[in-house]
């Protein structure tokens, strides 16, 4: 098996997983869980799943690994790493979210498939906080904070 890093980011990183025969085969990623699993903890899931698909896992970095001038990682964060990772994916790929992940890759898929003619996702990247398109209401110190969609 061999593993490929395809995308570094500063609070993730994303890998290519291959065996042998590189035929077209369906693409597959697997959104590794929040609380620091690296990706060998997913070894036998991505060994089984090699020699039907094209693997690919989006593993989270270890907070202590994060300089500080990257700021927080939130919510929104989490999902926009996975809609802009699966936007340089390409369209057709299967997702799988383990753990605490499976709310991020949800909310992902929802928000990529409500948009099928408007990619959300660009060149370059971003978080979807600033995206005026996916803001969402939310409460800050006790006040309620409205953004426009």
């Amino acid at each position: 098996m061999q593993e490929q890093i395809l995308i570094e980011r500063p609070f993730s990183r994303l890998l290519r997983f291959q065996m042998g025969r590189t035929s077209e085969r369906p693409r597959v990623l697997l959104v590794a869980p929040i609380s620091g699993m690296r990706s060998m903890i997913l070894r036998d899931m991505i060994l089984a799943m090699l020699p039907g698909h094209e693997v690919h896992c989006l593993i989270w970095r270890n907070a202590a690994e994060v300089p500080v001038e990257c700021g927080p990682f939130g919510l929104d964060d989490n999902i926009a790493d996975v809609v802009e990772t699966l936007g340089c994916l390409g369209e057709g790929n299967h997702v799988i979210g383990l753990c605490q992940s499976a709310l991020p890759v949800l909310v992902a898929a929802a928000i990529l498939a409500g948009t099928p003619t408007q990619p959300i996702f660009s060149d370059t990247p971003r978080k979807i906080s600033r995206s005026p398109r996916l803001r969402a209401p939310f409460r800050q110190s006790g006040k309620e904070v409205k953004d426009e969609f």
